[in-house]
């Protein structure tokens, strides 16, 4: 195998995820982002069987189930509708015995960057890429540029990995016409809402209310849930506006 030196723009859980997986074949990495410190942005985020597989294959996948939670199905239901409208449990009949996994993203960010230092990637912190640059006289060669004028060496491939507001993609992002609302708060016990499922509250089409299990995060001792609620992007400065009541009494009413 020919072993590549690979730069890779954006420390996030894409770029986390390739550079570990990378380095652990014998690749030399170097990940690229403009924090100073390493920090992780998002609330919880559930992984899925295939998911899993990729951090099984990295070796860090025990360590994910170890902070994480257990999903075992998603059930939503509406307003005054007596039945679910969302019932998928992952493994009904107990034949593959497949779950969701469900973590606060700041415990994925912690494994997957531990599984990339520890497998040799090199972690640049403080480089804001601005452009990428292939040579001339060498076109397989490329070179990043970043924020103070100041260049990488070569590379023999880049791995753009910096999102939706990528400064080397020539794709442009459009905005969502939905987003939502979270916050990440202590897991309370409550039989209507299992610890291994993620549940969902719907009002029509309008809104959604959820609540996901996120197991327990790097430098904490309890149990985390994520709670979020959706609405459109318009919506939101009208919802900033308006007495916290107004809100309460809607989440209340779902």
């Amino acid at each position: 195998m020919k072993i590549l030196h690979i730069g890779i723009v954006g420390a996030g859980v894409a770029g986390l995820c390739a550079a570990a997986g990378l380095a652990r074949i014998g690749h030399r990495v170097q990940v690229f982002d403009q924090f100073d410190t390493p920090a992780p942005v998002g609330s919880g985020l559930m992984i899925q069987p295939v998911g899993q597989s990729v951090l099984d294959i990295m070796g860090c996948l025990g360590r994910a189930k170890d902070l994480g939670a257990t999903i075992n199905d998603m059930h939503g239901t509406v307003e005054k509708y007596p039945w679910p409208v969302l019932n998928v449990a992952y493994d009904p009949d107990g034949l593959t015995g497949e779950t969701g996994l469900a973590m606060p993203r700041s415990a994925l960010f912690q494994v997957l960057m531990d599984a990339a230092l520890a497998a040799g990637a090199q972690l640049q912190p403080g480089h804001t890429v601005t452009n990428l640059n292939i040579d001339i006289n060498i076109p397989e060669k490329r070179r990043l540029t970043f924020e103070n004028g100041k260049e990488s060496q070569s590379f023999d491939l880049v791995i753009d990995a910096a999102g939706a507001r990528s400064p080397i993609s020539p794709i442009t992002a459009k905005p969502l016409k939905y987003g939502a609302l979270w916050g990440s708060v202590d897991w309370v016990d409550a039989p209507e809402i299992p610890a291994t499922r993620l549940t969902q509250r719907y009002l029509q089409a309008k809104h959604m209310a959820g609540v996901l299990p996120l197991g327990t995060p790097p430098g904490s001792d309890t149990p985390k849930a994520a709670v979020f609620w959706s609405m459109k992007r318009d919506d939101f400065q009208v919802w900033q506006d308006a007495p916290i009541e107004d809100w309460l009494n809607m989440v209340n009413h779902i």
